[in-house]
């Protein structure tokens, strides 16, 4: 059996949370249909992103640091961007995407499309 990369384990992972989530895990979630359970996603995503803004000085105007992070900061930044990783993979298997080669896939494709509007000054 030839192992897993990283990004199958996390898809793999977070299908098991998703099957529990829909089955006996959280109730209200299980009987949300596609449509809501993608809208509950996208706003989760939305939440964890403020959540990860509250502990960056995002605002020019009232930056007091020189562009370090300190270690604490680091770490609840890092815990933010996990959160934000399993909403967006739970996305993925929301749209029935569950193999990592189809992520890539559409990774590559918007990140050619990135690349080329840098090159266009977009």
């Amino acid at each position: 059996m030839e192992p897993l990369s990283v990004l199958q384990y996390i898809i793999d992972r977070q299908v098991l949370l998703q099957q529990r989530l829909k089955g006996d895990g959280d109730l209200q979630y299980g009987t949300l249909n596609s449509s809501e359970r993608l809208t509950f996603i996208a706003t989760a995503i939305m939440a964890e992103g403020a959540e990860l803004l509250e502990w960056l000085p995002w605002k020019p105007h009232k930056r007091s640091y020189r562009g370090v992070i300190d270690e604490p900061v680091r770490e609840e930044a890092l815990t933010e961007l996990v959160d934000l990783l399993h909403y967006v993979v739970a996305g993925f298997i929301e749209l029935g995407v569950v193999s990592e080669q189809e992520v890539l896939e559409r990774f590559l494709k918007k990140n050619t499309e990135n690349h080329r509007r840098q090159d266009e000054k977009y």
